[in-house]
């Protein structure tokens, strides 16, 4: 949590009016030229925020099933969040960089809108709409290099509790030159490696990375992330590991003062019938 909140907040204050007054030419945001007399900003500071504020209802509907109804991931095609995936607890780590975010948000709009004259929006959507109609009145505004500051710090600490990985992938290796490959689990037609332009299957990558990493003998810390590469599913927790291995379920090679696991011991555990016919057909080609 306090890397969420120091790497976007360094010495925030969260009070208005911490900016001074910018009296050259040069928008302190963007660099640019300030198009008019009187501008504080140029009208581009704005794009970063824009289409975070445009869609600002579900983002924020994001970060709540974040904090403890469902997590959220990512849609691979407009990086917008997508179908919630799984329930989690409450994260109560979470709770202060949410707080964070809701406090800009509300103590911004509501600054922005007592210098043009209008009532602060209710919603998250009209506070979205707030923003993105009045963008351009905005730029003279004595406060909007602070204002779009924040802001993007807020964003920033959004996308950071509500981004996961657009889809989860399993590891293959290219059957000609070894490229690592990362496979959507969905994926089912070829692949074509990006080194050396080899096409193959699914089954192909998935059967040569396998083949690279099944039978090692590893510490804990690292069979586990490897076995989890291979099933696709999570692997066990270490005192899982730990307890197959004291009743000789797995094998256990010590090795200057650790444990080593084979990954393929410990995949053959799972009852995924796709994973155990993966390593059948490897234990026949490779032993």
């Amino acid at each position: 949590m306090n890397e969420i909140l120091n790497t976007a907040h360094p010495g925030k204050t969260n009070q208005p009016g911490r900016r001074k007054q910018v009296t050259t030419n040069t928008c302190p945001i963007t660099g640019q030229p300030l198009k008019n007399p009187g501008d504080t900003v140029h009208p581009d500071a704005w794009d970063n925020i824009m289409p975070w504020l445009a869609d600002l209802n579900t983002y924020m509907q994001a970060l709540q099933d974040a904090l403890g109804k469902k997590l959220r991931i990512q849609d691979p095609n407009t990086g917008k969040p997508a179908i919630p995936d799984s329930t989690v607890p409450i994260a109560l780590g979470l709770l202060e960089p949410a707080w964070i975010i809701r406090h800009d948000l509300l103590t911004w709009t509501n600054e922005a809108a007592k210098h043009i004259g209008t009532s602060t929006p209710a919603t998250w959507g009209t506070i979205g709409a707030f923003w993105k109609i009045h963008r351009n009145t905005l730029t003279r505004w004595i406060l909007a290099p602070q204002a779009i500051d924040e802001l993007e710090d807020a964003l920033r600490i959004t996308l950071r509790i509500i981004d996961r990985r657009p889809t989860t992938s399993i590891l293959g290796l290219c059957p000609n030159c070894q490229q690592p490959i990362y496979i959507p689990k969905h994926r089912k037609d070829d692949l074509t490696c990006q080194k050396c332009q080899t096409r193959f299957s699914r089954a192909e990558a998935r059967t040569k990375a396998i083949q690279a990493i099944a039978y090692k003998w590893l510490p804990a810390d690292q069979a586990l992330p490897a076995t989890e590469l291979i099933t696709g599913q999570p692997a066990p927790n270490i005192e899982t590991l730990r307890t197959w291995g004291k009743r000789g379920k797995i094998e256990v090679r010590p090795y200057i003062g650790r444990n080593l696991y084979q990954p393929i011991q410990i995949a053959r555990h799972t009852e995924n019938p796709e994973t155990l016919e993966i390593l059948d057909k490897l234990n026949h080609n490779t032993r």
